[in-house]
């Protein structure tokens, strides 16, 4: 579980570097944790090695599953998809690409890939199916979309009511940035 939580952390954080010119810090978490999510499945039936592999290739996953995301315009702040669905998917694969010959429940090895893939697309297909039908209910009561007015303004904002200090320094209730910081800077310090 360590090694690939280790390997994912490491690869997300090298290839993310190398594509986004420096070293992020969602790069080490979403890597370690995609890592953990891909070892999940398959931790009992495979060897350190294969671990490594495992947890590298999710860390890949997840850059891939977030660059689409990206692509697509598609919200998701704290990378929960790529994590648990990209490396998840992953993971589940891996099974039967990676365990032992007697950790696996199938007769072979292919038959283990086609019952993980059966699994994935049942998984997938009731969670969309219940997940879409509980929102579509709710939508009709208590419409879950804000208006394009509270989006800009941001929900902090326009449902709470609350506005923090950074923002109240970049005059967000005022509508620009002010003209004096409330940071004082003793006189010849930026010299």
């Amino acid at each position: 579980t360590m090694m690939a939580g280790s390997t994912g952390l490491l690869a997300a954080l090298i290839i993310g570097w190398a594509q986004r010119g420096r070293a992020e810090i969602d790069l080490v978490l979403n890597g370690a944790l995609g890592g953990l999510v891909g070892i999940t499945a398959n931790c009992f039936a495979v060897t350190l090695p294969s671990a490594a592999i495992i947890g590298a290739i999710a860390g890949v996953a997840v850059l891939a599953v977030d660059w689409l995301l990206l692509r697509f315009k598609i919200d998701d702040a704290v990378g929960a998809i790529p994590v648990h669905l990209g490396a998840g998917i992953w993971g589940t694969l891996a099974v039967g690409i990676f365990a032992t010959s007697d950790n696996l429940l199938a007769a072979s090895r292919g038959e283990q890939i086609l019952v993980q893939l059966v699994g994935i697309v049942a998984a997938g297909a009731w969670t969309f199916g219940i997940t879409y039908g509980v929102f579509k209910v709710v939508d009709i009561f208590v419409p879950l979309r804000v208006s394009e007015e509270d989006e800009e303004q941001g929900l902090d904002i326009a449902e709470h009511g609350s506005i923090g200090e950074l923002l109240d320094i970049f005059g967000t209730r005022t509508g620009g940035m002010p003209k004096t910081s409330p940071v004082s800077v003793p006189a010849g310090a930026g010299d």
